[in-house]
């Protein structure tokens, strides 16, 4: 983006967005005015006043651990690994540099909070279901583990969509925990619409609202606990 002329501003927080034929994007010491404007924060976007009923952030862990010797590696599965304890539900693939990535739990926090404080729970449960299957890998504690809100929707795919003054407000999100592919074609599409394009219809479908506040938080929780349990299925993406 940059060497095409962008300017990027790190650390800059926006707050808040007051909507106009001029969109302004506020935070602390600055307004940024656009005559159009792309949210692109996922799982953020409803702190935002975007898109609050259709999407919401699930906080999720990930740990990976050091480089493993390739004997190691070899016993590992190739494919994703997708596992249904009593204790949580876990997946995890071959990461780069001979390391394993891992990931689990999922939390819905009240009014599409942001705060989680479950660390020091998660990734001591997600190190126990991980040696259950492969006790071989005692001997390689993680190397790094961390948490962050994903945006989810009800059914679980992704969305595009418009909002503000005539829709001059642009916003994608709802990866469901697929974000590294699906995000980067996102950021295609809304910058196709930008140029006046069309992305796929499904992307711009309705989906399901949100009940407000508190049944949003006990639907939500109980769909993350129910699928823990394998009796809801995750999403499978061809």
């Amino acid at each position: 983006a940059m060497a095409l002329g962008a300017t990027v501003h790190e650390g800059s927080r926006v707050s808040s967005i007051r909507h106009g034929p001029t969109v302004e994007a506020r935070g602390a010491g600055f307004v940024l005015r656009a005559p159009r404007l792309v949210v692109a924060t996922n799982g953020y976007t409803p702190r935002l006043g975007i898109a609050g009923r259709r999407l919401f952030p699930v906080h999720t862990g990930a740990a990976v651990t050091p480089p493993l010797p390739p004997d190691v590696l070899t016993r590992l599965p190739d494919d994703l690994l997708v596992m249904t304890s009593k204790e949580m539900y876990m997946w995890g693939r071959k990461a780069p540099g001979g390391r394993l990535l891992v990931g689990a739990g999922a939390s819905y926090s009240y009014d599409n909070g942001l705060h989680y404080d479950h660390d020091r729970f998660l990734f001591p449960a997600l190190r126990r279901v991980l040696l259950r299957s492969y006790p071989f890998l005692v001997p390689y504690p993680f190397a790094y583990s961390w948490t962050g809100p994903m945006g989810c929707t009800t059914d679980q795919d992704p969305i595009l969509g418009r909002t503000g003054h005539g829709g001059n407000v642009l916003y994608g999100g709802g990866y469901t925990g697929q974000g590294m592919a699906m995000g980067t074609k996102t950021g295609l599409f809304l910058a196709g619409m930008l140029r006046g394009e069309s992305p796929p219809a499904w992307l711009l479908r309705s989906t399901l609202d949100l009940p407000g506040e508190p049944l949003r938080y006990i639907g939500v929780n109980l769909v993350i606990n129910l699928m823990n349990l394998g009796l809801v299925s995750m999403p499978k993406n061809d």
